[in-house]
């Protein structure tokens, strides 16, 4: 625990070009395959449910991606992010696809319920959790923000991955100290890495019911090098999609994507835990 609280949340300025090098350049399947399971969790979750426009706000929105699609689809989207490098560069991505619809923040999640409690429909948080020194108490702050019965998109790294994967590549001493925890700063090795049953008690004491659940990236980090440059995208991702909502898949995908509904009104008057 003492280490826990020396660490300090990892924001990463100076790191927008790299960012979108290792994740999306070049039609990255890891980018392909992180798009399309959120984009169909989200449809099938609250957007092809809706018949008006829903206020988003997309916490450590990063590069702007996510915030560009759902702005796309006609939405009121606030782009919140800390580092003013990917701030600037998710204000590039967006000039002349619904920037107009799209207002940029720099702000922290810790700093947003100040200003905006209870205010949106849909809550984006996705790969922010992993980066966060106290990560538990970042979900009451997502809570703040919505309304009731608002939706939270919560897509955080998995810590059953990171033991699969030194498993996998024979590092057999972090697996048995079970700490997967990178420094966050010589390379992207998540500080905070954690546990998907975990992160559901989290939920439940926030007054959050989680509703879809899928995996990002099931098997396709797994994958040997020279097989994932053989391997056909189309097939890949057809896969990826197929396994995500499934188990034993979904238990050790990179990445757990949960949606969830948040039922203040009902936990206040005694009717969930």
């Amino acid at each position: 625990m003492s280490e826990q609280r020396q660490k300090s949340d990892r924001i990463f300025d100076g790191w927008a070009e790299r960012f979108d090098a290792r994740i999306y350049a070049d039609n990255n399947p890891k980018g392909l395959i992180r798009e399309a399971v959120l984009r169909r969790d989200l449809r099938e979750a609250i957007l092809d449910r809706c018949n008006q426009p829903l206020n988003i706000i997309d916490v450590g929105g990063g590069l702007g991606r996510m915030a560009i699609w759902l702005a796309g689809q006609g939405h009121r989207v606030t782009l919140a992010e800390p580092s003013a490098d990917m701030l600037k560069q998710a204000k590039s991505n967006a000039a002349g696809n619904a920037s107009n619809t799209i207002v940029f923040l720099q702000k922290t999640l810790q700093d947003l319920p100040a200003d905006h409690a209870g205010e949106f429909d849909l809550v984006v948080c996705h790969a922010v959790l992993e980066w966060l020194a106290r990560p538990r108490g970042a979900i009451g702050a997502l809570a703040k923000l919505l309304r009731d019965d608002g939706i939270l998109s919560l897509m955080f790294y998995n810590k059953h991955s990171a033991m699969m994967r030194s498993l996998v590549v024979g590092d057999f001493n972090r697996v048995e100290s079970d700490n997967f925890a990178g420094d966050g700063k010589k390379r992207l090795a998540p500080i905070s890495p954690t546990d998907p049953d975990e992160v559901r008690t989290w939920l439940t004491a926030n007054s959050l019911l989680v509703t879809h659940w899928s995996g990002v990236r099931t098997f396709y980090d797994y994958m040997l090098p020279d097989v994932r440059l053989r391997a056909n995208s189309d097939d890949v991702l057809r896969n990826e999609l197929r396994l995500s909502t499934r188990e034993p898949w979904r238990g050790i995908a990179r990445y757990q994507h949960m949606i969830c509904r948040y039922q203040a009104t009902e936990t206040q008057s005694g009717l969930t835990g």
